[in-house]
C-alpha cells in the first residue's frame, strides 16, 4: 500500500443540537507512493456516517447508499469490490491513491448521539483525533444549540473561546490553540426543574424531502433533586415444566437482581409464582426495606421449582385484583411478567389486557430462546 499518509491540514465543523452532534470533518494529505489504502475512522460511541469524499488531480468520489440488488448487479459484471474486515468500532474505506495526486482532500461527514451523563446534566461530544504526524494548519468550529438559556459550556481537551452568540441558546465556538490530542466539548444544563425546547428547521431545498422539520427534547433535573413516584410492583414468575433448568436459574437470578433494585421506603412489592396454579409471596403488598427484599429474595430460591402447566391468563387477573385494592399513597401500577413464553393462548392474553380498565404497566421478560413472537 502507500503507508500512512502525512496529514497537511484539518479542519472539523462540529455543530450540537441538543443531544445529536453533526460532524463534518475536512483533511488534506500528502501522497508520496501510489497504491491502496485504507480510511480508518473510530465510531466506538455508535455514530452514523452519512457521507464521505475524495478528492484528487482526476476529480472528486463521494460515497453512496446503494440497494443490496445493485450491489449484486455490480458482482454479476464482475466489477472490483474490494473486501475489508469489519470493525463494529471502526469505519473503513479503501481507496486507491497516485503519487501524481501529491495531495488528496477526504472529507467525513458523520452524525452521533452526545455522551449524557444523568447524575450530572452534562452532555458531552468525543471526536478522535491524535494523529501521528502534526498538520501545519487545524481549526475546530463549534455550534451549540441547546435549546435553553441556562446552561454552561465546557471542553477538557483544549482552550475555546465564543466567536459568535447566535441567540441566548445558541453560540459558536472555536479553539484558541491547537493540541495534537482528541477533541472534548460538553455543556451543563443549570436547572433543578424539567426543561422542554424545540428547535425547528424551516423547509429545505432538497427536492427529495423539502419538509419542515422539529426536535423537542425533555431535560430531566439532576438525580439528586428528583422527587421519585413509589411503585407497587408485582412479580409473576413462571414456574411451569418448560422453565426447567437453566431457563429457571436464569429467571431467579433476573428476579433477584430486580429486587435489589427496588427503592427503599417508595416501592411497595409481591411475587406471585405460577404455573396452573398460584403461589403467593405474601398476601398483600410489603414496604421495600432491606428485611423484605431479604425474605423475598429467600423465598425465591426455595419455592420457584419448575413443573405444571403455564396460565399466564390467572396470573394476570391476580396481578390486577391486587392493583385494584385502594392505595392510600398513589404508587405507580407496575407488573413483571418473567416467563419464557410456552403458551398458545397469546391472543386472547393480549386482548384481555388491552380491554382491561386498569392503567398498569406490564413489562415481559423472555426467558431463553424460545419465547413466542
Amino acid at each position: 500500500g502507500a503507508g500512512v499518509l502525512p496529514m497537511l491540514s484539518f479542519a472539523a465543523d462540529i455543530s450540537i443540537d441538543i443531544s445529536t452532534a453533526f460532524v463534518t470533518l475536512t483533511a488534506e494529505y500528502t501522497v508520496e507512493h501510489s497504491g491502496e489504502c485504507v480510511l480508518k475512522f473510530p465510531m466506538k460511541n455508535g455514530g452514523t456516517v452519512t457521507s464521505v469524499s475524495i478528492t484528487n488531480h482526476k476529480g472528486s468520489f463521494q460515497t453512496a447508499v446503494v440497494r443490496t440488488d445493485v450491489l449484486t448487479s455490480y458482482k454479476q459484471k464482475q466489477a472490483k469490490i474490494r473486501q475489508v474486515e469489519e470493525d463494529p468500532d471502526e469505519y473503513r474505506l479503501p481507496f486507491d491513491v497516485d503519487k501524481k495526486d501529491k495531495s488528496i482532500v477526504v472529507t467525513f461527514c458523520y452524525f452521533e448521539h452526545l455522551l449524557v451523563y444523568p447524575l450530572t446534566g452534562r452532555y458531552s461530544c468525543l471526536m478522535p483525533f491524535e494523529n501521528p504526524s502534526q498538520p501545519s494548519f487545524a481549526s475546530i468550529r463549534v455550534s451549540i444549540n441547546t435549546g435553553t438559556m441556562q446552561f454552561q459550556w465546557g471542553s477538557s481537551s483544549h482552550q475555546m473561546q465564543i466567536v459568535q452568540q447566535v441567540n441566548p441558546c445558541h453560540i459558536i465556538l472555536a479553539v484558541q490553540q491547537w493540541i495534537n490530542k482528541d477533541f472534548e466539548i460538553n455543556y451543563l444544563i443549570q436547572t433543578e426543574q424539567i426543561l422542554c425546547s424545540a428547535l425547528c428547521n424551516p423547509p429545505g431545498l432538497d427536492p427529495v424531502d423539502p419538509r419542515a422539520t422539529f426536535c423537542v427534547n425533555l431535560h430531566p433535573p439532576p438525580v439528586h433533586t428528583a422527587h421519585f413516584f413509589g411503585r407497587r410492583i408485582v412479580f409473576l414468575f413462571d414456574t411451569s415444566g418448560s422453565m426447567a433448568n437453566e431457563p429457571i436459574t436464569n429467571a431467579i437470578n433476573a428476579l433477584n437482581n430486580a429486587l435489589q433494585r427496588l427503592r427503599i421506603d417508595f416501592d411497595a412489592f409481591n411475587i406471585i409464582g405460577f404455573n396452573h396454579e398460584l403461589h403467593y409471596f405474601k398476601k398483600g403488598f410489603v414496604p421495600a426495606n432491606p428485611q423484605t427484599i431479604a425474605e423475598a429474595c429467600d423465598w425465591t430460591v426455595r419455592n420457584m421449582l419448575s413443573n405444571g402447566g403455564t396460565d399466564i391468563m390467572k396470573a394476570l387477573a391476580a396481578a390486577a385484583q391486587m392493583m385494584s385494592e385502594p392505595d392510600s399513597v398513589m404508587r405507580i401500577p407496575v407488573v413483571f411478567l418473567i416467563t419464557d413464553g410456552a403458551v398458545a393462548n397469546e391472543k386472547e392474553i393480549y386482548q384481555w389486557m388491552i380491554s382491561h380498565p386498569s392503567r398498569i404497566q406490564l413489562h415481559c421478560v423472555g426467558i431463553g430462546k424460545h419465547c413466542n413472537s
